[in-house]
C-alpha cells in the first residue's frame, strides 16, 4: 500500500478515529464496555450449549471492541512504516 496516507480520505479516517478516541464519551464507552465483558466472562454457571456459544460470542464481540484504540494504533503506525519503507532513498 505505498503511499497509503497520501489518501486524503484515509488520512481524514484515521485522525477522526484519534479524535474520537481522545474524547470524555470514549473514554465513558470504554469503561462500560469492560464492565460489561466483565459481567460476561463469567460462563461457568452456563449449562446449556446455546447459552454458551451465545456468551462466548458475547465475550468475542467485547473483546473486540475493547481493543479496537490499539488495533486503529497499530495499523496506522503499519502504514506509516510501509510508507517509510517504500519511500525513494536520498541520493
Amino acid at each position: 500500500m505505498a503511499d497509503a496516507l497520501h489518501d486524503k480520505d484515509l488520512q481524514k479516517f484515521y485522525e477522526d478515529i484519534f479524535a474520537m478516541h481522545a474524547t470524555p464519551g470514549w473514554a465513558a464507552w470504554k469503561e462500560e464496555v469492560e464492565r460489561y465483558r466483565e459481567q460476561v466472562s463469567d460462563i461457568g454457571s452456563i449449562s446449556e450449549q446455546h447459552s454458551l456459544e451465545f456468551r462466548r460470542g458475547q465475550r468475542d464481540i467485547l473483546t473486540w471492541f475493547a481493543a479496537q484504540e490499539g488495533i486503529m494504533r497499530l495499523a496506522y503506525e503499519e502504514l506509516l512504516s510501509q510508507d517509510t519503507a517504500n519511500e525513494p532513498e536520498a541520493a
